[in-house]
């Protein structure tokens, strides 16, 4: 499966950082329809080497899939954490759908501005590119603390009436924390285990 090589092209946008608009105020934050959120592991957590691993790459066509089928059951607003792995392809994949759904919407969640400060420029190119395609870019705090994080995933859990997941069922961390917090408030969530390295 080589479906996410065919989204690449949505990254050739070559964004700046400046054009990109933020909005810290997540206390009045209105989403009009059903609303679907993502949560996940980074790639260093994954049993993958590369985006290129097939098993990577059967990931990210469920992802994609999943999101799929919330669109057929009128889901129109999708929340990205924006992180590196599983937040980022699942906003690759929301892009993809609305080429064919022009009425759905992505949007960002951040914990603060510096979230890409450690990636490499491959990936902040990607990261703004992706921010500039989101209809709104919300977050939660300007500098980081050790809360940003926890703010930025009870904002998403606040307004989800679907969470889609990819958990391993061991790691702790923010994954785990947001799969307990919407169970806790009844939210559905699909979880996905990320599988394993497939032998070449």
């Amino acid at each position: 499966m080589t479906k996410f090589d065919n989204f690449i092209s949505l990254f050739q946008k070559k964004t700046t950082e400046s054009s990109i608009r933020y909005d810290y105020d997540l206390e009045h934050a209105v989403f009009q329809g059903k609303v679907c959120a993502f949560t996940g592991h980074r790639p260093e957590k994954m049993p993958f080497d590369g985006e290129k691993d097939p098993s990577c790459l059967k990931l990210m066509g469920e992802i994609h899939r999943q999101i799929a089928l919330a669109v057929s059951r009128g889901y129109r607003n999708f929340i990205s954490g924006m992180a590196l792995g599983v937040d980022q392809w699942a906003a690759v994949a929301v892009l993809d759908l609305k080429r064919s759904y022009p009425d759905i919407a992505l949007y960002a969640a951040l914990p603060s501005l510096s979230q890409p400060a450690r990636w490499m420029n491959w990936q902040k190119e990607r990261y703004h590119d992706l921010l500039s395609q989101c209809s709104h870019v919300y977050v939660a705090s300007e500098k980081y603390t050790r809360s940003s994080p926890n703010i930025r995933n009870s904002f998403m859990v606040k307004h989800a009436d679907l969470l889609i997941a990819v958990y391993d069922g061991d790691a702790s961390g923010g994954t785990q924390n947001t799969i307990e917090m919407a169970l806790r408030k009844g939210i559905e969530t699909i979880v996905l285990h990320p599988g394993k390295k497939e032998k070449g």
